[in-house]
């Protein structure tokens, strides 16, 4: 056996024995390091508008009560809705605990109880969402249940009432005796402090109370036209303010349970890209921490769709089908690594934009020139090779991408880019020069380096700028779809280089683990795009016959276990699908289909993956008419071919099937343009 075989068998027995290792782990039953707090009776819930995560950080530091914040479980929040990014709606989704909607004419006033005007209207026009929230559904649960709930306080609108309204949009508390008037504030009030302090220690029995602190949302929208030193004076003050009233409520209100969250920052935050709101939460067990769920599996990052299901938790109330977000969890670590996570997370999304910018239209020129080398009959092999260098590149760009966002903990933006093109060209220039089989080792590394990150939690996919972004919170772990294209061709292309069919089947399926299993890719999209050009290579092994048998059969074996790799540790949408599925609301699977074809279709109008798509597509189909097939082997005209199937499975069963068919179509076609350039020199083709 060659030197090359023999290093190519050692690759695959390491990437089969790490996913065995995966399919272990997947059965496990282990215990979680996040232990569920247990269930208590008073919870008080302050909801600070306005408040950033840089703000958060300003009081840990230069607060007066330090300790107290050190005490407390610390985390950041998506914050994303069903509306747009105001702060009506995100109100509307804590309470509902799912993405929801709050439509202007919504009012809210104070009479015998706090009432929301028009509140069926409200509820209707949620429940006409692919969301299909409910709003007052959990107040009016824990109204049964015998738990008082009640609402202080307000931001000039009064939308932190709906977390305590019932089905009815009443809830006991008090808008107008919360705030007092001062002529140093905002528009001339302020949070009454004593007033709130006395109304939360006169609650008995179990209850739930909502108090909205609106001095720093007042703050900031007036200041406009305020002198800086001023402003960041009178800042600093206020939130010295809540500071004292959260020590103050500590001290003598003593409630089980106390949270404090921003539901939307400030828009000079917004803009700096400070985008995840603070999150702290004080109980008697708990000694500083961050915060983490099972709905992100990031410690120190949770979404607005946790918090209803950590307040039912601590009610001891069962869990509803209302609820697709899951309980927050407190983890023992360090809240400096928080602070160093969230800085991380902002840089990379403020530079995301312009790198994806530049890294696709490399991807387009590169394809481009690729192809138009294969036009062009090369009389110097000078020129083809450079050509090969650039297409190797191009297929080895996705893994120094990986460790991108880590680099910018110590490099700046300019330097981690010229970094990862160093270390794509550099690779392209080697394999082409030193080795006979380049591609096949780039995409085994690419598979290995994919498999060991989603095994160990995704680290590099979570701060890579081609990974997920827990601002956008589209995905929080697993394989996302930027990476779902590339690494299903590159599975294509190894089970290509297999001979015999057992050995492709073992591959094959342990591939499907790790795209769909629940502690892993969670990528059922991918993974069943990814099986059915999997069937289709065997059908077309097997000589094209008994299609039916071989499409229906395959497509229910293959739902069939994707429905099996969702049992284990951690739930995930796709297990909540299945589940939605067999309690007969399949209106979840319309509503999932209407939301994949609109996805689809706005990223197809508005999103540079697009042209990545389109170009791919007219490349293939000009290289296909100018070059043919005929200079390639069976083997190699059936990888292209399951390779186009696959990218139309992950282009339809998709949610963002454009990102991941793009990849996935590029990679074919700069595979198609090396072998041609590698093989006209060579063999002197037309």
């Amino acid at each position: 056996m060659s030197e090359f075989k023999r290093n190519m068998a050692h690759a695959l027995r390491l990437i089969v024995f790490s996913c065995l290792l995966v399919v272990v782990d997947i059965s496990s039953t282990g215990e979680s390091l996040a232990q569920p707090l247990a269930s208590e009776k008073q919870i008080i819930v302050i909801l600070v508008p306005g408040l950033s995560f840089a703000d958060s950080q300003w009081l840990l530091e230069e607060g007066q009560e330090r300790e107290l914040w050190r005490e407390a479980a610390k985390g950041a929040m998506n914050i994303r809705t069903a509306g747009g990014r105001d702060l009506a709606s995100s109100m509307a989704t804590l309470s509902a605990g799912r993405k929801a909607v709050t439509p202007s004419s919504l009012h809210i006033e104070e009479r015998e109880h706090v009432h929301a005007l028009d509140f069926p209207e409200f509820v209707a026009e949620n429940q006409a969402t692919r969301h299909r929230a409910t709003p007052g559904y959990f107040a009016q649960r824990l109204k049964q249940a015998g738990i008082e709930t009640s609402y202080y306080g307000h931001s000039d609108t009064h939308y932190g009432a709906l977390l305590a309204m019932d089905e009815k949009g009443q809830t006991s508390g008090a808008i107008a005796s919360a705030v007092k008037k001062s002529s140093e504030a905002a528009r001339g009030i302020e949070m009454n402090g004593p007033f709130l302090l006395e109304a939360a220690r006169a609650k008995e029995g179990p209850s739930f109370t909502v108090i909205e602190w609106g001095d720093l949302h007042r703050l900031y929208a007036t200041k406009e036209g305020e002198n800086p030193a001023a402003f960041e004076s009178e800042h600093n003050a206020r939130l010295k303010a809540i500071e004292a009233f959260v020590a103050e409520l500590q001290r003598d209100a003593q409630p089980d349970h106390l949270l404090l969250l921003s539901p939307m920052m400030h828009e000079e935050a917004y803009k700096q890209f400070d985008r995840l709101a603070p999150v702290f939460y004080w109980n008697e067990k708990v000694n500083g921490g961050i915060v983490t769920s099972k709905t992100t599996r990031q410690t120190g990052i949770v979404s607005n769709l946790d918090f209803l299901p950590f307040v039912r938790q601590q009610f001891g109330l069962e869990r509803s089908e209302q609820e697709v977000g899951y309980e927050i969890e407190v983890v023992e670590e360090e809240g400096r690594r928080l602070f160093e996570t969230v800085e991380l997370i902002k840089k990379v999304a403020e530079n995301r934009a312009p790198v994806l910018k530049a890294y696709l239209y490399s991807l387009v020129a590169v394809a481009a020139l690729s192809v138009g080398g294969a036009f062009i009959h090369w009389k110097r092999d000078e020129g083809s090779r450079v050509l090969r260098v650039l297409a190797l590149a191009g297929v080895v760009s996705p893994l120094p991408l990986l460790l991108s966002g880590y680099a910018l903990q110590w490099l700046s933006l300019p330097w981690v880019v010229a970094m990862m093109v160093g270390f794509s060209l550099f690779l392209g220039l080697f394999l082409t020069l030193y080795n006979d089989r380049p591609l096949l080792l780039i995409f085994l590394a690419l598979i290995a380096v994919v498999t060991i990150d989603v095994a160990i939690g995704s680290p590099l996919a979570k701060r890579s700028f081609l990974g997920y972004d827990p601002i956008v919170g589209a995905r929080y772990y697993g394989i996302g779809n930027e990476y779902a294209g590339f690494f299903c061709v590159a599975g294509l292309f190894v089970l290509g280089c297999l001979r015999r069919r057992g050995s492709k089947a073992v591959l094959a399926t342990l591939l499907l683990v790790v795209l769909g299993a629940n502690s892993l890719g969670a990528n059922a999209g991918a993974m069943l795009a990814f099986g059915l050009s999997v069937l289709f290579l065997f059908w077309k092994m097997g000589n094209g016959r008994w299609w039916i048998l071989w499409g229906v059969g395959g497509g229910l074996a293959l739902l069939g276990g994707l429905y099996l790799l969702q049992f284990g540790r951690a739930p995930t949408h796709i297990a909540a699908g299945f589940g939605r599925m067999a309690s007969g609301d399949w209106s979840y699977i319309w509503d999932t289909m209407v939301r994949k074809m609109s996805l689809n279709a706005k990223l197809l109008l508005h999103s540079r993956w697009s042209l990545l798509l389109v170009v791919s597509v007219l490349l293939l189909l000009l290289l296909r008419w100018r070059r043919g097939v005929a200079f390639l082997n069976q083997s190699e005209r059936l990888f292209l071919q399951t390779g186009v199937a696959c990218a139309i499975g992950l282009l339809l069963l998709n949610d963002s099937g454009v990102v991941a068919a793009a990849g996935a179509m590029y990679t074919l076609v700069s595979v198609y343009s090396y072998w041609w350039l590698l093989r006209a020199g060579r063999e002197k083709l037309p």
